[in-house]
């Protein structure tokens, strides 16, 4: 997968799919991604390298 042709929606979505195929998420686990695609849709992020 290309990540940089892809929306970060697309990324997310993916990522439940393949973790519900193999592990079912927690709530809680669903809830941080949803917390953390929002902050990505506002701008807040950090590179890779400021990590």
């Amino acid at each position: 997968m290309n990540i940089s042709s892809k929306s970060h929606d697309e990324i997310i979505k993916r990522f439940i799919r393949i973790s519900k195929e193999d592990d079912p998420l927690t709530k809680n686990e669903i809830k941080q991604i949803e917390k953390s695609l929002e902050d990505m849709k506002k701008g807040r992020i950090l590179k890779f390298d400021e990590i």
